[in-house]
This record gives structure tokens, sequence and C-alpha cells, in this order.
């Protein structure tokens, strides 16, 4: 369906191009659209835009942004290669048209990755051989979407790096990710020092538990010798208690009356 022969270059009329419904990008910033806006009053499109037949004109496989800008400049028709492609092809295509540009957010192409790996069923290897990367890589891209919403939108609004998020992944407790994610906004810390920050929570971790295993050993120590006084027929009582922040022993011993 896709032979070379099938494939041609028209102007094509703007108002016959649908948009595609597998375009990875979220959002287009409003002042990147005029910017290309104004470029293509003045150039015109250097680069067409790829479509493939509809029953209806045409849908977009890539170059959405090229065709926004192209409605904000008043271009009744575009320059266009039109290709038949499969609604798989086209997604696959829409993404890898961005990936090249480099112009995608991290966020946009994890995103894209799984709908390639849900709608359309390839696997990460097929993924990694279309994109032109590592299985690894696939993996770790889909990975960041295991962040819960609330520390992927913070990521995405103070614009952390994939890298942060990451190292986010690194910690099993959701509530220790929002700690963290909020020390990398407030403290602005680098990927080091975010790894840096895991670190010296861990050793801390491990030095709390040292102590409370040491005041184990004091605990029952003194409750031998607690058991051994009452054994010794002394009327004695012990209350326990702890929290988070305290250990308390209380023991009560009753005087003895002279006879």
């Amino acid at each position: 369906m896709n032979n070379r022969e099938e494939i041609r270059a028209e102007m094509v009329p703007i108002d016959r191009i649908a948009l595609n419904p597998s375009q990875p990008r979220r959002r287009v910033r409003e002042e990147d659209l005029r910017r290309l806006a104004r470029s293509i009053e003045m150039h015109g499109m250097i680069h067409p835009l790829v479509v493939t037949p509809v029953e209806r004109g045409y849908q977009l496989v890539a170059g959405e942004r090229r065709l926004k800008a192209a409605q904000l400049a008043g271009l009744r028709e575009v320059p266009a290669i039109i290709r038949p492609v499969s609604r798989g092809q086209s997604a696959v295509m829409a993404l890898v048209e961005n990936l090249q540009r480099q112009n995608l957010s991290y966020w946009d192409e994890a995103e894209g990755f799984l709908r390639l790996c849900t709608e359309f069923h390839l696997t990460q290897a097929e993924i990694a051989e279309q994109m032109g990367m590592s299985q690894s890589a696939v993996a770790n891209k889909l990975r960041i979407l295991q962040l819960e919403a609330d520390i992927r939108q913070q990521l995405e609004e103070h614009g952390l790096s994939e890298r942060h998020a990451r190292v986010l992944l690194s910690l099993q407790n959701a509530e220790e990710r929002r700690r963290l994610v909020a020390a990398m906004i407030q403290e602005r810390l680098t990927v080091r020092e975010a790894e840096e920050w895991i670190r010296r929570r861990r050793r801390d971790a491990r030095q709390i538990k040292q102590v409370v295993k040491d005041l184990r050993i004091v605990y029952n120590a003194f409750e031998k010798t607690f058991q051994a006084v009452r054994d010794a027929g002394v009327a004695a009582e012990m209350v326990h208690h702890e929290d988070e922040n305290v250990w308390e022993i209380r023991v009560r011993i009753a005087k003895y009356q002279e006879g």
C-alpha cells in the first residue's frame, strides 16, 4: 500500500486536511506558532506536510505545527507529500517526525510510546527499531509514566528533566517521592544533588534502625532485671509506651513496711 509509485507531492487545500488523532504532541505554544506563521508569511512553507488520503480529503501524518502555523498565516493551500499509510503507520510516523526534530517533551514521547504499545500492539523491541534506539531506552521512557499524576504535573510545570523523573523512580514510597520533588523545586536540586538526597535519607534510616535495635537490647536487659525483682517477691509494675518520637518506661515499686 505504501509503494513509491503511490507517493506524490501536490499542493493540497488546507481546509481538506484533518488533524492526526495519533499526534503525540499534547500542546503547542502559541508564541512558537506565531513565530512560525511569520516565517511562513515571509518565506512560504519550506518543508511539506505528510498526509494520507481518507474518505473526505486527507489526514495529517506529520507536520501539525506547520499546518497550524499555515492556517494562522492565512494560506489556502500547502505543499504536501501524499502517502497512503495505515493508522498504525501514521502514529509511528508522527512520533518519529517529532523525535527527529527533537522538540517533543519527554512526557509526550513516553505517552506516544505507550499508545504504540496499547493501541497498535507494538512491542518495546519493535518501537526501539522504529525509533532507532535501544529497547532499554524505550523501557526507561515508559517507566516514568508510573509516577503519580501530581508528581508528573509538578515535574512538567517546573521544567524538571527526564533524569529528575528517573531519580524519583528509585524511591518505592509515593510520599518520599513527593518530598523529593518538593526539594527539587524549592532547592533547585540538580540530578546529582537529588541522588545525594536519597543516599542521605537511606543512610539516616539505617542509623535510626540501628538506634532502635540498640534500644531494644537495653529494654530487653531492663525487662529481665525487672522480672528478677518480681521473682524476688517485690510488688512492682512496669508500664511501657512508645510512639515515633518517644520511648517511655515507668516502673512502680511498693515500699516495704517495717514489721
